[in-house]
């Protein structure tokens, strides 16, 4: 924000240029304090911008100096975290090494476990093959020592089968021998043949040898068949020749022989076979013996080389899952490690730009501090500025007063002088007429009448003491009530009884209720004539005040308009009050019925001047809505609460921003210590703190200005409501004059209507009146400004009675005041109000505005904008190119200053003060 440099007061005695030689002293001090004043504003204007500077900038200095405390250990952070990622980055390269060298190792361990796995693989299968031949082997040998020992086993059985049939065949052959021996004996008969039968027999004796050498295994078989053999011939030849018998015998003998020879070779060979089966088994056995120890150690062999197998593939997969692992935790080494160097720069980029963050928040705390330190040294410039200006101002008004009465004073002495000569031109002629008729001039001078002068300033006395308690302002104030009980009461009743007992002929009724009617409307007449007279008064000053500007203008313009329109209604009521005066006239002289002419009049006055009430109080409720809904945009989202002394707040405001200064003035763009730092944030607390003290108040204020808006659009909208009835009881009149409405019915229910709605609102009216002159004589503190007030407007506080209860002045003095209709209320909340309202909005020169900041004054001026106060306003006249040398944008900049040195002029306030206070009315 730019300073505004402070124009210093030029000296009292400053040079006149030569047109204003001719310029007489009380326009020289005139213009002397004109200028005084402008200088009082201008400094006071500088004095409020450097302060609003130095709350700017020690706000911006102290939340550059915190952003910049910040940024700075955000580097700090980010440098940390910077050693800390390259830091972390350097250890994960050292574990993605390690790791890349686990996984390398454990790649390499991997192919020598496979080469390992494969290797006992191939032993495995080898040794399992070699097994299984092996086995096949056994199983072979074990057929064959099996096979073996079967055919042993069957040997073995023959052996025995023949050694049996061999051994019964010798003794069957025994046996023969014996058959022979004793055939033989039998036989010697044959003895002739016994040589040959010896011959036969050593010859068949030695085949039998060798017959029982061959057939020895089948020795069994053979002497079995021989014993047979010899049983049958034995007992085939028993009775039969002894020779045959001994032939039989031998033969017999030889077969048996043979057989047990056959017998025993049989025995013999498969003794023979016996053994070479159990030569066989035994060695096949040994074989089987052989080739199971065999399998089964190579069965071990493949069990082992299974298992090295097994564990050269499980560590093969142990040494890939190492691999892969320690791979995985390689790349992650390296993923980390690569996020770590991107972490560490993004903390180094981070870090640089927290760094240059802190380096341009502290240039813009160093230049923010420059700034405020500037702005407090033009503050307390401008403060001394200022209490010259004043100074010099208080002066120049001195002057201004010392010519006015000099102005004055030889004023009345040239008019004592010209006075004086007139009386002794006067004297010398009265003393002529004395001589020519006789008479000394003392006797002369005893027999003059007072002078004219004396006279009219006697009369002139007397006339204002007269008019003073009897003008029309105050005539209508004392009329009012009597008015209203007779339009509102009186009038309601008188109608019906008036319209009844002309229908039923009643001619006391008809005379009764026409006296009643012509007292009532004797009142009306008067009141709404000293309305009208009011009104026409009220529109002429209006329209004189309205070519002005300035706050008073609005008002007088206001009253240009109002006024004129409330001419018309007065001027129409009061020609409707003399038409119902003549009618009852009529009626109290014999003519029952009255003119119905006259009738048909009043209806029509009524319903023109209700009408007209009508449009204005809608267009006024419908202004006024909008209004309000305007008013509460302002200062939304602040709580409202009205703080019990507004001085002392703006007070503590103002010593703050002075401590404030006092701090701010000292700082140089080097950055201050922390107690500096900490004392101008406290100080700067300590204003935020009143600050939104006084935001809660402006809201409390919106509060209330909504609130008798709201009150102002319904008694405008309740205003047209009642006026509308009467519009409908104009109707009513019209018919009933004309005979369409028959019976007291219609009048009465139009003018019930009528009296219920105006009548109720005068009566509330009345009585919010009579509260407030009570509350402001019985609690005079409760309403008591709260801010200064302009010099030499603040009335002499009045004194009363205390109430014997202490709780305020007496009941009776308050009690009468609230009956005295001509006492105006001086101080009451809508005036309090007001005043609060234009002292947070007023400028800096204005004393109750002097501790306001700027911003929060220009929330205010806002506010004032949408309660009509705004430039506008002030000055309504609209830009005009033939006119204005100025834009339109020009223009409307003007009337904005022009605005707002009105609302920094002290002589302004009281003007202020009043328009706020009638534009916050509920009227």
């Amino acid at each position: 924000m730019a300073i505004t440099t402070v124009r210093e007061p030029e000296p009292q005695g400053r040079s006149k240029n030569q047109g204003e030689g001719a310029k007489s002293q009380k326009e020289l001090a005139e213009e002397e304090v004109q200028h005084r004043k402008k200088d009082v504003a201008d400094a006071s204007l500088g004095r409020a911008r450097a302060a609003d500077v130095v709350w700017q900038q020690s706000g911006k200095a102290l939340k550059a100096r915190q952003k910049a405390a910040g940024a700075r250990a955000e580097q700090q952070r980010h440098e940390g975290i910077a050693a800390e990622a390259e830091r972390a980055g350097t250890a994960a390269e050292g574990e993605q090494r390690r790791h890349t060298g686990t996984a390398t190792k454990a790649e390499q361990d991997q192919k020598r476990a496979k080469a390992a796995e494969r290797e006992h693989g191939e032993a495995a299968a080898t040794a399992r093959a070699d097994a299984a031949k092996a086995q096949e082997r056994e199983k072979e040998f074990t057929r064959q020592a099996t096979e073996a020992e079967q055919e042993q086993t069957k040997a073995e059985a023959d052996v025995l089968k023949f050694t049996q049939q061999a051994e019964a065949a010798e003794k069957k052959q025994k046996e023969a021998e014996a058959d022979v021996l004793k055939f033989t004996q039998q036989a010697e008969a044959a003895e002739k043949k016994k040589k040959a039968a010896e011959a036969a027999e050593e010859k068949k004796a030695a085949a039998g040898e060798q017959a029982v050498q061959q057939a020895a295994k089948a020795a069994a078989e053979a002497e079995e068949l021989t014993a047979a053999n010899s049983e049958v011939e034995k007992w085939s030849k028993v009775a039969t020749d002894a020779l045959a018998q001994a032939e039989k015998a031998e033969t017999v003998a030889r077969e048996q022989a043979g057989a047990a020879g056959t017998a025993k070779q049989s025995g013999t060979t498969a003794g023979r076979d016996a053994e070479k089966w159990g030569k066989t088994k035994e060695t096949a056995q040994q074989q089987a013996k052989k080739a199971h120890d065999e399998a089964e150690r190579l069965l071990k062999d493949a069990v082992d080389a299974a298992r090295e197998h097994a564990q050269a593939q499980a560590d093969a997969a142990t040494h890939g899952r190492t691999a892969e692992q320690a791979r995985a935790q390689a790349e992650e080494a390296g993923a980390a490690a690569e996020a770590h160097r991107a972490t560490a720069a993004q903390a180094r980029t981070d870090a640089r730009t927290a760094g240059e963050e802190a380096g341009k928040q502290e240039g813009d705390a160093a230049e923010a501090q420059e700034q405020a330190a500037a702005a407090a040294r033009a503050q307390a410039q401008a403060r001394a500025a200022e209490t010259e200006a004043k100074t010099a101002h208080t002066n120049a008004k001195t002057v201004q007063a010392d010519a006015v009465k000099a102005e004055a004073e030889a004023a009345a002495k040239a008019e004592a002088e010209a006075a004086a000569k007139a009386a002794e031109a006067k004297k010398a002629k009265k003393a002529g007429k004395a001589g020519k008729a006789g008479k000394t001039p003392e006797a002369a001078e005893q027999t003059e009448e007072p002078g004219t002068s004396d006279a009219g300033k006697t009369g002139k006395t007397i006339m204002e003491q007269v008019k003073r308690p009897f003008s029309s302002t105050k005539g209508r104030k004392w009329l009012d009530p009597a008015d209203t009980v007779a339009l509102r009461v009186v009038a309601p009743v008188e109608g019906p009884l008036q319209s009844h007992a002309g229908q039923t002929s009643n001619t006391g009724l008809v005379r009764s209720t026409a006296q009643m009617g012509q007292t009532g409307t004797g009142i009306n007449v008067v009141n709404d004539t000293l309305g009208a007279l009011n009104d026409g008064r009220d529109a002429w000053a209006g329209h004189k005040g309205s070519k002005e500007t300035g706050p008073k203008s609005h008002q007088d313009r206001k009253k240009e308009k109002s006024k004129v329109i409330g001419l018309t209604t007065n001027s129409l009521m009061t020609a409707n009050d003399g038409v119902k005066i003549t009618n009852n006239a009529m009626k109290n002289a014999g003519d029952l019925g009255g003119m119905a002419a006259l009738g048909d009049a009043s209806g029509a006055l009524i319903m023109a001047f209700s009408g007209i009430f009508v449009v204005r109080d809608s267009i006024v409720a419908l202004r006024t809505h909008k209004k309000k809904n305007e008013l509460k945009e302002h200062f939304k989202g602040v709580d409202a609460k009205r703080s019990s002394d507004l001085r002392g707040v703006l007070n503590n405001l103002g010593e703050a921003t002075g401590d404030l200064i006092r701090e701010c003035s000292g700082l140089s763009p080097d950055e201050p210590s922390r107690e500096a730092l900490q004392s101008i944030q406290d100080e700067r607390d300590r204003i935020e703190g009143l600050r939104q003290e006084l935001l809660a108040h402006m809201a409390s204020l919106r509060d209330y200005a909504v609130g008798k808006q709201t009150g102002k659009e319904i008694k405008r909208a309740l205003n047209a409501g009642g006026n509308v009835a009467r519009t409908a009881a104009g109707a009513v009149v019209i018919a009933s004059a004309a005979g369409a409405v028959g019976g007291p019915i219609g009048s009465a229910v139009a003018g019930g209507t009528t009296a219920a709605a105006l009548g109720g609102i005068a009566a509330y009216k009345g009585g919010k009146k009579f509260a407030k002159r009570y509350e402001a004589v019985r609690h005079p503190e409760k309403w008591a400004r709260t801010t200064d007030a302009q010099e030499g407007t603040e009335p002499e506080p009045r004194k009363f009675e205390k109430s014997k209860d202490g709780k305020g002045n007496r009941k009776r003095d308050a009690t009468k005041e609230g009956f005295n209709v001509l006492k105006p209320l001086e101080q009451g909340e809508r005036q309090l109000k007001a005043q609060e309202i234009y002292a947070l909005a007023a400028g800096p020169a204005v004393p109750a505005g002097k501790d306001v900041p700027d911003d929060i004054r220009a929330k205010m001026r806002a506010f004032l904008k949408t309660l009509n106060c705004g430039p506008e306003k002030h000055n309504p006249e609209k830009h005009d190119p033939a006119k204005h040398e100025q834009s339109a944008e020009e223009w409307e900049k003007s009337r904005e200053e022009a605005w707002a040195d009105s609302l920094n002029d002290p002589e302004r306030q009281k003007e202020w003060e009043d328009e706020i206070a009638a534009q916050l009315s509920s009227a």
